[in-house]
């Protein structure tokens, strides 16, 4: 019997790149319904979540608009999960008159030309801030 990728018959092991890799009974993997019917929540939701808001208000999208969006798209495709968010990126698109490939094109040319990401809001100051005081500029 040729192993490698793919179904193996009920009972019989199954391993990846023909005898290498992690093996597993046919009996343990997960059945489709499984995979497909467990919801998620995606680590970084509760930080997108208002990313997503401000990309719904928007009626003509800025470059840093376009630049979170197909971020977004690319973070949470095939995701099984954060309906919420894809269903409203999708909601986005539409407004903005673009599909998925029109949206990368654009975005692709955006950093070709040298764009760097808007770094001024959701991440604070870098460091500690210590050596930043008044304190530290009269010490030793």
């Amino acid at each position: 019997m040729r192993m490698g990728y793919g179904v193996a018959p009920q009972g019989t092991v199954a391993s990846l790149a023909n005898g290498g890799g992690v093996n597993l009974l046919a009996s343990e993997w997960p059945k489709e319904s499984q995979v497909s019917s467990e919801q998620q929540q995606h680590p970084l939701h509760s930080r997108d979540r208002p990313v997503v808001e401000r990309l719904l208000q928007t009626r003509s999208p800025r470059e840093q608009d376009l630049v979170d969006s197909a971020r977004l798209l690319q973070r949470y495709h095939n995701f099984p999960g954060a309906e919420d968010i894809q269903r409203d990126l999708r909601k986005v698109l539409k407004t903005w008159g673009l599909n998925q490939t029109s949206l990368y094109q654009r975005t692709r040319a955006i950093w070709a030309k040298g764009f760097r990401p808007n770094m001024g809001g959701d991440d604070g100051p870098v460091g500690s801030g210590f050596d930043s005081s008044s304190d530290a500029a009269n010490s030793p």
